[in-house]
């Protein structure tokens, strides 16, 4: 129903706590190497084939835009952040407290000098990428943790359970890492910070570099392993290091030998282990710290070298907002994707480890035949369920209203439709408090599968399950099935000829309000002294055809019922008399036709709550009152400006959070729970305290007034486009 939205590696760090310069774009060759130019300057150094890249940009100045806010002054009201201050200032005061000991050596001109550095470090631009060895390291990780499953279950169908389980997933893991010793290494990556100040840092690294190699000294197995090393024309400390510096003597290795599927796998793995490598390096590039970290210098020696990330055309969507100022960048290759976050790769290892324990299951050799193609074919029709990953780009930056990210996802998304305005933004009641609308293709093909494998899990229960009832059991069941059978043709012929073809527009919304009141929801409750707002969740379809959606519903209530009074002849089924659904009052409206389903008044709920069903031509709406149903029947546009955009152009999904309003709603509820949690006088002064504080955390959370997001193809990706909106206290 609602698009996919891969994250990108690093998604949405620091997005509220960074903040970048102005990037212009100009039309011609000449300007877009402008552009690029004025990109991030980590983008310049990036290699173009690079596995992931996250940059953050200004911590220093959006630190102090957070310091300097009216949000802050705030949130040092309250208690429990004074009292955390002022234990902080009293241990920090304790001379003889490891904070005390911290704060005495900062507080000299080397930990000055230190402090200064690491605020330069996070001050303009922090970025991390790493090479194709990233993904490899994931692949493996994926493949270790599915074969750690497949050893699991394979220990549970053989009947085996608990420490046996636990062995039989450390041999698949053993027996796969031995298998592939040869894919064990240390990714390459490289962590980099931009400085004002290089020269403070090239003094600390000198510092850092006699610190290193006092210890080395103390160490003949890293005798020669620190040098100073020229890398690409620049100059780093570089400390090689490998798997024969740990003590595998000392090593219960052994131990580890017992938990083989097969001899060998052990050593295998320890002989590849012995020569993993991995190289640290730091030092400085210009203007830039970097710390690389790997299995060789590689990606170091490839930074701006050739062209770099920011010539991919995957960044090409950061030159539409080259005028604004950047909080971040995320970008992930389709490789990577795939490795992290590939639904459809998951299932293909799901099938497979299904097929490996069916092979070692006590069954007949046809039966599992039968099972192994049963799966294979079920994961293929669960496949085209969901999106195949491509490349992913993040970016946000400040704008007026607060933050603004664009996500762009190079995907295969065939199930979202994003051809036309979404309609139901018209639907929503105006204002409500979260709405989510999105349209996907409707394709009975998918019914048609469900159907398919219900039948086929039937089957498989006729053929193994039924027989092996005790002969009682047996008979009730049978006599279950022949009188339900009828009705789940009756129910599949209306889902087929009149649900799918009433609703072909392929348009939800899940709507979340609170326009109502009440003092006593239910009378279990005691009466509020003021009115408390009500939540009233809704779902609200686009309608194709409004007679066949209502002769569905009428078609499926007629089920029901007779489903019920089918288990009622079935001996002691227990199926009370009064367990039906009643016919529903028609509520007179302009709006639409309504039906309203009147709660029993012994029942103790507020009359004001009646599930309902509304209908006009063009829109059905089920929510929980009759205001609410009538509410959204009638076209009102959406008061949200982006929202009220997305009617006017093609789109896949629309989102709006009024976290504000939100917080209003909540409030009242709060407060009422104080007054009933505190009936005497002394006990509810101590909880007014606490809910003041609470008060306080609320109004915090409301310098979020609203989150939208609008979500739409263009040049082949699948672009989220989410807005916060944030206003600070007092402003």
């Amino acid at each position: 129903m609602f698009p996919y939205n891969g994250s990108c590696f690093w998604r949405s760090m620091l997005v509220i706590f960074a903040t970048a310069f102005l990037v212009c774009p100009q039309p011609g060759k000449l300007a877009a190497a402008a552009e690029a130019a004025k990109l991030p300057g980590s983008l310049q150094l990036v290699p173009h084939d690079a596995a992931f890249y996250g940059g953050f940009y200004r911590g220093k100045q959006l630190l102090q835009a957070v310091l300097n806010s009216g949000a802050f002054e705030k949130a040092k009201e309250l208690g429990f952040v004074q009292e955390a201050v002022d234990a902080f200032k009293q241990a920090s005061a304790d001379a003889d407290s490891p904070l005390g000991k911290l704060n005495a050596m900062l507080a000299g001109e080397d930990g000055r000098k230190l402090l200064d550095l690491l605020g330069d470090m996070l001050s303009q631009e922090v970025f991390i990428l790493g090479d194709q060895s990233v993904t490899d390291v994931f692949r493996l990780i994926d493949q270790l943790n599915w074969a750690s499953q497949t050893g699991t279950f394979k220990s549970l169908v053989s009947g085996r359970a608990g420490p046996e389980a636990n062995l039989a997933a450390t041999q698949e893991m053993l027996s796969l890492a031995a298998a592939n010793a040869h894919r064990l290494k240390v990714p390459n990556l490289i962590i980099g910070f931009k400085l004002r100040d290089p020269a403070a840092a090239k003094e600390q690294l000198a510092t850092l570099e006699k610190l290193v190699q006092q210890f080395i000294e103390q160490e003949p197995k890293l005798q020669n392993r620190l040098k100073r090393m020229k890398v690409a024309g620049h100059e780093y400390l570089v400390l090689s290091l490998d798997g024969e510096l740990i003590a595998w003597e000392e090593l219960p290795i052994e131990q580890f030998r017992l938990l083989e599927a097969r001899d060998g796998d052990v050593d295998k793995l320890v002989a590849a282990l012995k020569k993993v490598k991995a190289v640290i390096a730091m030092g400085l590039r210009d203007e830039y710290l970097l710390v690389s970290v790997g299995s060789s210098l590689d990606l170091l020696k490839q930074l701006g070298q050739g062209k770099t990330l920011a010539d991919r055309p995957e960044l090409k969507p950061l030159a539409k907002h080259a005028d604004k100022q950047l909080v971040m960048v995320n970008y992930a290759t389709q490789e990577l994707m795939a490795a992290t976050e590939d639904t459809r790769a998951g299932l293909d290892e799901l099938a497979k480890m299904i097929k490996d324990v069916l092979a070692e299951a006590e069954l007949e050799p046809k039966l599992k035949d039968r099972l192994s193609a049963d799966v294979g074919a079920l994961i293929d029709d669960l496949k085209t369920l969901f999106p195949a990953v491509g490349a992913t780009l993040q970016f946000a930056f400040l704008s007026d209203e607060g933050i603004e990210n664009y996500t762009y996802n190079w995907g295969d998304y065939p199930r979202i439709d994003g051809s036309k305005p979404l309609g139901l933004l018209q639907h929503l009641g105006g204002s409500p408090l979260v709405a989510l609308v999105g349209r996907e293709r409707n394709d009975v093909r998918d019914y048609d599968a469900l159907v398919k494998w219900l039948k086929t899990a039937y089957g498989y229960f006729e053929e193994f399950a039924l027989p092996a009832m005790e002969p009682p059991d047996r008979k009730q069941a049978e006599l279950v099935i022949a009188g339900l059978k009828p009705l789940a043709a009756r129910a599949d012929k209306a889902t087929r000829e009149l649900l799918y073809p009433a609703l072909a527009e392929g348009q939800t919304a899940l709507v979340l309000d609170a326009k109502q009141t009440s003092k006593q929801l239910h009378t279990a409750m005691p009466e509020a002294t003021k009115p408390l707002p009500v939540f009233e969740p809704a779902v609200v379809v686009a309608v194709s055809d409004a007679n066949k959606l209502q002769h569905a519903l009428r078609e499926y209530r007629a089920v029901l019922n007779d489903g019920f009074e089918v288990l009622r002849k079935i001996e002691d089924a227990q199926v009370p008399d009064w367990l039906k659904i009643p016919a529903p009052e028609v509520v007179p409206s302009s709006a639409g036709k309504i039906f309203a389903y009147r709660l029993p008044k012994d029942w103790g709920v507020d009359e004001k709550i009646a599930p309902s069903f509304g209908l006009t031509e063009k829109v059905g709406v089920f929510a929980t009152s009759v205001q609410h149903t009538e509410r959204l029947l009638r076209p009102t546009p959406p008061k949200h400006g982006r929202l009220l955009e997305a009617t006017k152009r093609p789109a896949a999904a629309a989102l709006l959070v009024d976290v504000a309003g939100l917080v209003d709603a909540v409030s009242p509820w709060l407060d009422y729970l104080v007054e009933q949690s505190a009936p005497q006088e002394a006990d509810r002064l101590k909880l007014l305290f606490i809910t003041s504080q609470m008060h306080t955390i609320l109004e915090l959370l409301k310098t979020v007034r609203t989150i939208t997001n609008v979500s739409y193809f263009q040049d082949g990706a699948l672009v989220s486009h989410t807005v916060i909106e944030i206003k600070d206290i007092g402003r």
